[in-house]
């Protein structure tokens, strides 16, 4: 039987993966902090970019307020979801390689 790569259950196994690699590792609480703020850090700073070059592109077309507005938060979430998306797509083929970098 054909699985897509984004069937559900392949996304939970990947992700239940994921959680037990992190868990067995020897990584101190610290490194883990670490670790989870360097991806945090990653999105803010790409929601901050799109939502920046979305008001530039408003601005140039003369957007009114409103949409200006409408435009920015599009921006910020389709940013995310691309992060999201990433981070799916990164643990998918971590998984198919065997857990190697």
């Amino acid at each position: 039987m054909f699985f897509h790569p984004l069937h559900p259950s392949r996304l939970q196994s990947a992700l239940s993966a994921d959680k037990s690699a992190r868990r067995s590792d020897s990584q101190s609480p610290m490194e883990r902090w670490r670790y989870a703020l360097r991806g945090l850090s990653g999105v803010v700073m790409l929601s901050v970019v799109a939502g920046l070059l979305a008001i530039v592109v408003a601005l140039s077309f003369g957007l009114s307020t409103i949409w200006s507005v409408v435009a920015v938060v599009a921006a910020i979430f389709v940013a995310q979801a691309g992060w999201f998306a990433l981070i799916v797509f990164e643990n998918l083929r971590q998984q198919s390689l065997g857990g190697e970098d």
